[in-house]
This record gives C-alpha cells, structure tokens and sequence, in this order.
C-alpha cells in the first residue's frame, strides 16, 4: 500500500456500483482510508443484479461480457473459467408460424451488419437497405422492424430517430456476449473488492439517498435521512438518468452550463428484461434464440388483443400492442427451465406499467402466434428499471443532438468541478462519462479507475 500525501485526504463516493466500487478499490489499494460510500439502495452493484434462482443466478441488469481484448472486466476473470461464449445469433420467425427461409436470413443479417454512417441510426438502417434489390419487398419491410427493435435494444433508445448513426462506441475484440453461467455478474464486484473486503465492506453506507452535494472549500453531502457527510472530494456515480432528474437540485452551487449540456444532450432511455420461468423445459437442445417478425396484419390484430393504455402514442405505436415491443427471446446458461424475454422501443414504458399476469398472458400469446403452440410461464423475475428512482433507465446512449455539438458529451460530463488551487472537487464516473465504452460496465470501472487515479496523483 503506497503512502498518500495531503494529510490523508477523505473522499465520499456517491453509489456502489461498478464504478463507485472500482473508485473504492483502487482508492484504498494506494493508502487512502478516509473513504466513505453512500448508496441510495439496499444493496451494491447498481445496475449489475444477479439474484439467485433456482440453484444458480440470473442477471436482471447488466448481462454478458462484451469483448476480451482491452476490457477491464474480461482481463480481471480471466484464467478463472467462469466466463462462457454465448451463440445468439439471430433466427428469425413469422407471425404466421413459420421459420423464415435460411437463405433470406443470411443475406438479410449480412445487409444489417454492413452500415455506413449517417446522421440517425433510422437513416443509417433505412437507406442501406434502400439500395439492395430484394424479391420479397414485403418480407423485407417486416424484418425491418424487428431489426429496428434488435437495433435499439443495443443502444436503450426508444427511438432509432433520436440515436446518432456515427457514435464513437468502440467494440472490444473478442466474443460478444460472454456469460457467467449461472454465477451471475456480481461476480466481478467480488472480485474488485477481494482484496480488502472487509475494510471496504466497512465504509459502505446503504439506504443513503443523496438530495444535495454542496461544493466550495470542501464538499457537504446531504441524504434524505438527515444525516450530513463532509469530504475533501467526492466521486459523483449516479446514473445519467438520476443526473438528468435531479442535476438542477443536486448541486450546489449548480453544475456548469457546458455539464448541463452534455447531461441533457447525451440519450438515457431503457431496455426490458424479463425472465420467463417454465414448469417444463418444452424447447429441445437445439433451440437457442427466436427472434419475432410481425405481418402487418398481425400487428393489427395483437393491438386489439393486447391494447396500449397507459402511455401516449406515438407514430410506431399507433395500432400496434405492447406485446410487440418483445423482440426475442433466447435461452438463459445454467437456468434449464428458464428463457428471457427482451423489449426494446417505445413500449418498454408500458411493460413495465403491466402485472406479471399481464405479462404471461401476452407471453402465451406470442409464443403461440409464432410457434403455433402454447407455452405458458407459471413465473417471470424482472426490474423495472425506466421507472426505479435510483436509475431512470439502463445505459447511455449518443443522440444525434450531441454529436452535433463536435466534441464529446461523455468527455464533457468526466471533468471535474474545481475549487480554488486547481482542486478536484467533484469528481465524476459511471458509464456515461466515458466516450469510447459508454453502456458498458468494463466502461464503467474504467470511469472508476480514472476518477481514483486522478485523485491519486493530485494527492502525491
């Protein structure tokens, strides 16, 4: 442990996620003790949540491991055998019970993996295949639209008009989506903090909703239970959907207008996640995706069977059902008996506004519109994370407003507040706040490890 300068300087770090958890770790790890963090929740991890189902853990936030090469979170279990490669390729079914033909699928999944950039991923889809001649001009439209819905499910927009179609997310090298088999992402909470579990296990604070952060000479960090906390700095973690809530009353005195910018500038909307728990396994080892491709007439007629009520329309949603905001559904390592259902667009709102009744029965209800049987769940397990004040939504996005503002928003966002003498006062991380890795949790510790190592060197 290195000897810090600075009279031991304190820090509070506001959230237990992965990048609080990482500030943390490596905060400590270079002799600063004097730390404390606040979590809103009853729980660490954030947006990671695995919880035990079954015999093993099923993940209701963040899902797989995106990439090897360069990414913090594969470099840090690796060599441990937890990590497993997961085959999602796309297989594509018709409303009408039939499994679009092979040939299609292959040339269609190859046309969406060749994009050029454009100003909205809208355009950037649309006009690619624009330019391609196809047979079946019918089939292709309805593919269109779940590839719309695939498409924002990767960026947790709700509309491809408003995500940017030239983001500077950078893919790491590697496999995709790696699973943790059964062991669930909170794995690599365990693993940031094995080092000093119990020291650090010792400065978290749950139950610790923060209203105001106020900033000068020192920082003075309000939470709704009364209780005051003072620090020489503090690493501000929060989602960008609790920024983009709370930014006017959060900070005192309020943020810059260049911050304030970014914040509102940058996209946070929400994906859906819903696992599906079934008394018997009824697909066979062979299946592992099935991803829905809706006949316009179909579209019709699931509106008046499963109709919207509680959110306004808009132009995709006017005569069309919520259950058509459930794209895919695939198989889930390690849980036998369990598939998960994923929602994207403009209806994730009202999914989440559903009972679980409601959802089994619009479940049943696909199922047997695209499989010709009915297979119905007798337990769903899902976070409702648009509508959890501790989030508002899952992870950020690029808008096309702020790409047209040149530089980067998330880079904007990552400045600290400075006091007098240069003296990082506010520091922030979190996925958001990193310009090549947003959405991400290796983006996230990432964020985490910077912030910490900023204060590092400013207190050598």
């Amino acid at each position: 442990m290195s000897i810090i300068g600075r009279n031991n300087p304190s820090v509070i770090i506001i959230g237990a996620g992965a990048a609080g958890i990482a500030a943390a770790s490596r905060l400590y790890a270079n002799g600063f003790e004097d730390i404390t963090i606040l979590e809103a929740g009853s729980r660490i991890g954030g947006r990671i949540h695995s919880v035990p189902f079954e015999g093993s853990y099923i993940d209701l936030g963040a899902q797989w491991c995106h990439g090897e090469k360069k990414n913090v979170v594969y470099e840090l279990v690796n060599g441990l055998g937890i990590l497993k490669e997961e085959d999602l390729s796309p297989k594509l079914y018709h409303s009408s019970s039939k499994v679009i033909e092979e040939a299609f699928q292959r040339r269609f999944l190859a046309v969406a993996d060749d994009l050029d950039g454009a100003e909205s991923l809208a355009q950037r889809i649309v006009e690619r295949f624009q330019r391609e001649v196809w047979e079946d001009e019918e089939l292709v439209g309805e593919c269109l639209e779940w590839l719309r819905k695939s498409a924002l499910s990767y960026d947790g927009a709700f509309s491809w008009l408003n995500v940017s179609g030239c983001e500077d997310f950078e893919e790491c090298e590697g496999e995709g989506h790696l699973s943790w088999n059964g062991l669930g992402y909170k794995t690599i909470l365990k693993v940031l903090m094995s080092k000093f579990p119990d020291a650090l296990e010792s400065k978290l604070l749950l139950g610790k909703e923060v209203y105001q952060i106020t900033w000068g000479d020192q920082v003075v960090v309000s939470c709704l239970d009364g209780t005051t906390y003072s620090a020489d700095h503090v690493i501000v973690t929060p989602s960008l959907g609790v920024l983009k809530k709370c930014h006017k009353t959060l900070f005192h005195p309020e943020l810059p207008l260049e911050k304030v910018i970014a914040i509102e500038t940058l996209g946070f909307d929400a994906v859906g996640k819903i696992f599906l728990h079934f008394p018997n396994k009824w697909w066979d080892q062979n299946f592992t995706n099935i991803n829905f491709v809706w006949s316009e007439s179909d579209l019709k007629k699931s509106a008046e069977e499963f109709p919207c009520e509680n959110f306004s329309v808009t132009q995709f949603q006017k005569g069309r059902s919520w259950v058509t905001g459930i794209f895919a559904i695939h198989t889930v390592l390690g849980s036998p008996n369990l598939l998960l259902a994923w929602a994207s667009g403009e209806f994730v709102p009202e999914i989440e506004t559903r009972t679980d009744q409601e959802i089994i029965s619009g479940i049943e209800y696909v199922l047997h519109k695209f499989l010709g049987k009915r297979h119905s769940p007798d337990a769903i397990i899902r976070e409702r994370w648009y509508s959890h004040p501790h989030f508002y939504g899952t992870y950020s996005f690029q808008t096309v407003k702020s790409q047209k503002l040149g530089r980067s928003q998330a880079s904007v966002l990552s400045q600290p507040l400075l006091s007098a003498g240069e003296k990082p006062r506010v520091l922030f991380a979190g996925e958001a706040t990193h310009a090549k890795y947003y959405s991400t949790v290796h983006g996230a510790i990432e964020t985490g490890h910077r912030e910490a190592d900023r204060l590092i060197d400013f207190c050598k």
